[in-house]
């Protein structure tokens, strides 16, 4: 028999003589004795070696929010043994009551009270611990289970990592479609108590957009949940969380007993809704106690995070961690604009054989955007991107939330300052035959699609350069500096405004004062304004519940947020009066180069700004309308149900209040061409447009005619706003075609006379 120790042996003193070939060698017969991978060492980022064991010691803050937890869930357990208290007595009388009213009474009558009433106390007592039969099942109907078979390198990888976080390897893997990782498990009430095998899963959207050093630190992150004591109590918490959040809300199998048991006997329907009366009490304590403890859960979750976020970095190191979020971000966000371009083409019976390379496009695409150098086909982020741009001052922490932001969890990961290897190399090396799994997964997004007739393909270059074009075709020139970025233009009075320009008014090099670096951050600088104004007026009406915020970075309590407010709205004229007259200027400048001789196309001009004009005018209307009429048909979009005199009072208000105004708007809009490129809704709207619809005849519902309608009051807005972008733009670009005109003639006569 062959000693595979001795082999080993060996192989290690022939190490210097035959280098990699003999660690190969050692692999292979690891792999054959064990049937275990072992990875290539060079495909594994090396751990950084840690000395600084306070690294992982919980923080304050994290003993601070699990005794807040504890304490929680102490209450709610003593509230919920009351309750069953109480329930058990009135069980024991219920089930006491009924047998002697039926023993005292042997009638067909005591015997169904008899019954409903023992029905009623069983009930009430099932309501309250039905918890412990349930099992929450994690739904991977969107993956695909992987074996060690199947990806060897993966594997070994992963085993790897599990040991370097000190977690068991993972049951199951799964992969799925889109741009995550998580550990995860079916749970029930006994998962508390018993321990329980955890599952990963992988999405090739996150391998699509990392490199392996960054998948390291993020699968690191996942297993850092589960790979410290002190981790076991967050568990625990969120096993806690699920049992209370199933006695809340997860009734639909207690509901459908309860309902079999009403249609036995209409004295049973009787005692059925007694249950329904105590259960919607039982509901509205535990509801509240529910509150307080789920509170207290999300502090302690976004502590848990940053310990998770520790421990992927002792084994991954910080830049790495910080890396990764960053890409994460951005590889989320190219994915889901992929995603909604598939859904586009499904309408016009194209699809992709692989989504992924379609992200590495709108990677690239987004790393020219924001003059992002590449790295292995991703955007660099060596640095801080300006897609990230801040623009408010006002910050709540927000209670609810069970995550920290980014930039929390990147000052963190970078106070803990542990330096690792970067491996550059993108995580697809992990993968055997990549293209393979690609489509696999491909295909599972497809899996409920159906097409009307023959398909066609999309090919990679041909969404790189659908891409381009509609980066191109919605961009605003660069020559602004992005003042006229994510804004629209306010009326202003440009027959009055073009009166007063003479000749004199202006010279050809103004352009560069009003579309300054300076200029362009003031639409910003409202903007962000606008948003703080609104999020303290919130915080001053008591809409948004905030014991204290930050502004500028200053601490402040919520009863300073009336004074900061003032300060605020004062601020906010000051910058909108400054924009009104930066606006005017601008206007006042490119009708000046219109009118100059070299371009004698001031009347043009004027024409197309009050076009303009007029448009958003009428879009602001079209807006306002499409939202009344929805505010008007919520209760029937929502499937309430209503009596029929209220619901031919709604259907008379939207036929003849509502829309003679917004097919006259459709008809406009139609006549524009503002639906082009959306083939379905236009053939709706023209339907709609010659047609009469009812919507209801006597007590039925006419479905067709209410689906079309939805889809026009739904849809309809987003190109309309689309179609206004683009007559904007045009504007833009017709302002600087006259500057670039009249600048070039200018320059063209200066350098003769020179």
């Amino acid at each position: 028999m062959i000693n595979v120790t001795d082999l080993k042996m060996f192989f290690y003193q022939k190490i210097e003589e035959d280098g990699r070939e003999v660690l190969n060698r050692l692999s292979i017969i690891e792999l054959f004795y064990f049937n275990k991978p072992v990875m290539k060492e060079e495909i594994y980022p090396a751990s950084p070696l840690i000395t600084d064991a306070t690294i992982l010691a919980p923080s304050g803050k994290f003993k601070s929010e699990i005794a807040k937890v504890l304490f929680s869930i102490f209450l709610f357990v003593m509230v919920y043994l009351l309750l069953v208290v109480i329930a058990a007595g009135l069980f024991v009388a219920c089930v006491a009551g009924g047998i002697g009213l039926i023993i005292a009474l042997p009638r067909f009558i005591t015997l169904m009270v008899g019954l409903g009433l023992i029905g009623l106390g069983v009930m009430v007592m099932v309501f309250l611990v039905k918890f412990i039969f349930s099992v929450k099942r994690y739904d991977t109907s969107d993956g695909i289970e992987v074996f060690e078979e199947d990806l060897p390198e993966l594997f070994a990888f992963i085993r790897k990592l599990s040991k370097d976080t000190n977690v068991r390897f993972p049951k199951k893997i799964i992969l799925t479609p889109d741009v995550n990782a998580a550990v995860f498990y079916d749970s029930s009430f006994w998962s508390m108590f018993f321990p329980v095998r955890k599952n990963l899963k992988i999405g090739l959207g996150l391998v699509n957009s990392l490199s392996v050093s960054e998948f390291k630190a993020v699968i690191a992150h996942e297993f850092g949940h589960f790979s410290q004591r002190s981790m076991k109590l967050g568990s625990y918490v969120y096993q806690v969380n699920r049992v209370i959040y199933n006695m809340l809300f997860e009734n639909t199998g207690y509901q459908k007993s309860l309902e079999s048991f009403a249609r036995m006997s209409r004295y049973f329907a009787f005692f059925a809704q007694l249950t329904v009366l105590i259960a919607r009490g039982i509901q509205w304590v535990l509801r509240h106690m529910y509150h307080f403890v789920n509170k207290g859960y999300m502090a302690l979750s976004r502590e848990m995070e940053f310990h998770a976020d520790a421990v992927a970095a002792i084994v991954s190191g910080s830049e790495n961690c910080v890396f990764a979020l960053r890409h994460v971000e951005i590889g989320d966000s190219c994915y889901n604009e992929v995603i909604n371009k598939c859904n586009e083409w499904v309408g016009k019976q194209k699809f992709t054989e692989n989504v992924y390379p379609l992200q590495r496009i709108a990677l690239q695409q987004f790393a020219s955007t924001f003059s992002l150098p590449l790295e292995n086909s991703l955007p660099a982020v060596d640095k801080e991107v300006s897609f990230r741009e801040k623009i408010t001052r006002v910050d709540i922490k927000n209670q609810w939330a069970s995550h920290p932001t980014t930039p929390e969890r990147e000052d963190r990961l970078l106070a803990i300052n542990v330096q690792a290897e970067k491996k550059s190399g993108n995580a697809w090396i992990l993968f055997d035959n990549p293209e393979k799994w690609q489509k696999k997964l491909t295909d599972k997004l497809y899996e409920n699609v159906r097409f009307k007739g023959m398909k066609q393909a999309v090919e990679p270059e041909s969404f790189r350069q659908e891409v381009a074009d509609e980066q191109k075709k919605f961009s605003i020139p660069k020559e602004y500096n992005g003042y006229y970025d994510n804004r629209t233009l306010d009326p202003i009075a440009i027959n009055e405004l073009a009166a007063s320009v003479t000749p004199q008014s202006f010279t050809i090099y103004d352009f560069e004062n009003l579309f300054s670096s300076k200029q362009g951050e003031v639409p910003k600088k409202l903007l962000g304004a606008r948003i703080d104004v609104q999020t303290l007026t919130a915080i001053e009406s008591k809409q948004l519940q905030a014991a204290s915020f930050d502004f500028a970075g200053e601490k402040f309590e919520a009863i300073d947020a009336e004074m900061i407010l003032r300060k605020l709205n004062n601020e906010v004229k000051t910058l909108s009066d400054e924009l009104k007259a930066s606006d005017e200027k601008a206007f006042q400048f490119f009708y000046w180069c219109a009118l100059n001789p070299e371009n004698n196309s001031a009347s043009d001009y004027l024409k197309i700004y009050e076009a303009y004009q007029e448009g958003r005018i009428r879009s602001e209307d079209f807006s306002k309308l499409i939202e009344a009429i929805q505010i008007l048909l919520s209760p029937i979009f929502a499937g309430q149900t209503l009596p029929h005199k209220q619901i031919n009072e709604l259907i008379s208000d939207l036929r003849y209040k509502y829309e003679p105004g917004l097919k006259k708007h459709l008809t406009q809009y139609l006549s524009e061409n503002a639906f082009d490129g959306a083939d379905e809704l236009k053939k709706h709207i023209e339907q709609y447009l010659a047609s009469t619809y009812l919507y209801f005849t006597d007590t039925i519902f006419l479905n067709d005619e209410i689906h079309r309608l939805y889809q026009v009051l739904n849809e309809g807005p987003q190109f309309i706003y689309r179609y206004r972008f683009l007559e904007f733009r045009k504007l833009l670009l017709h302002q600087l075609e006259i500057y670039r005109n009249l600048k070039m003639k200018m320059d063209s006569s200066l350098a003769v006379s020179g």
